[in-house]
């Protein structure tokens, strides 16, 4: 479609018209926009592809799988790293508690066995104490007659009509009867001494504190020469022995 201008002065026939095309606006305002398509087109990779880019891409992807295979080989051995821990603190638990059974196993026979002796030595102290008090009152009954006959005067009159009128041997058997009662006496007033000197639980206790301590350094040896032992239990033994050891100490000095 042609605009034609009003003429004024000069008049314009044929090809010397002036002539507005608004066609050729409307094409050039269309070409910018294909411009536009063309210089994306151009920026774009073509099929066979940008080299360099594509070695990026495949460098993240690499980096993103090596990720991802770490972070599964951290978890696998953090899992595994776990169970060994439990299962070491698993037999630690059951390697102390079996060191701790054969301790206190030990510890109550030596104890069973201690009391034993301890009772069979009180057996023995206490018949040799009924022995001893046997004697001493047999002794008792033989000095209160000697007293009686003392007091009475007929001791020393029998003993000098025994020398006077038994002659040779008879009147010898007489004295050596005479020596042997003083004798008697002697030893019973030594035993009695001895007796009273020593009271008769002060040697139970040495025999009782000698064995519990042999039994107490004996565990702790024992425990401190195991795979794991229990310092603890050892410090309360050693305690122990040293206590006994005062203590022993203490009554062998009285």
């Amino acid at each position: 479609m042609t605009i034609l201008l009003p003429s004024t002065a000069t008049t314009f026939t044929g090809r010397s018209a002036c002539v507005f095309k608004p066609a050729r606006t409307w094409q050039t305002s269309r070409k910018r926009p294909r411009a536009a398509v063309a210089e994306q087109h151009a920026r774009l990779p073509d099929d066979t592809g940008n080299p360099d880019l594509q070695e990026k891409l495949m460098n993240i992807i690499r980096v993103q799988i090596g990720q991802e295979k770490v972070k599964d080989f951290v978890k696998e051995e953090s899992e595994k790293l776990r169970q060994a821990a439990e299962e070491a603190k698993d037999e630690v638990d059951q390697l102390s508690r079996l060191t701790r059974d054969r301790s206190n196993l030990a510890f109550d026979s030596a104890t069973a066995d201690i009391n034993k002796l301890a009772d069979d030595f009180e057996e023995q102290l206490k018949a040799s104490r009924e022995k001893l008090e046997a004697d001493d009152q047999e002794f008792m009954d033989w000095e209160q007659k000697t007293a009686i006959k003392r007091s009475e005067g007929t001791f020393f009159q029998n003993l000098y009509r025994i020398k006077k009128e038994l002659p040779g041997a008879q009147a010898a058997a007489a004295v050596n009867t005479e020596m042997q009662a003083q004798e008697a006496e002697q030893r019973a007033e030594a035993v009695e001494a001895a007796v009273q000197q020593t009271p008769p639980q002060s040697a139970i206790k040495l025999y009782v504190t000698s064995a519990l301590t042999a039994v107490l350094s004996f565990a702790v040896v024992s425990d401190a020469l195991s795979k794991s032992p229990s310092w603890g239990q050892d410090g309360i033994y050693i305690a122990i022995v040293l206590l006994l050891g005062l203590n022993l100490l203490s009554g062998k000095s009285k």
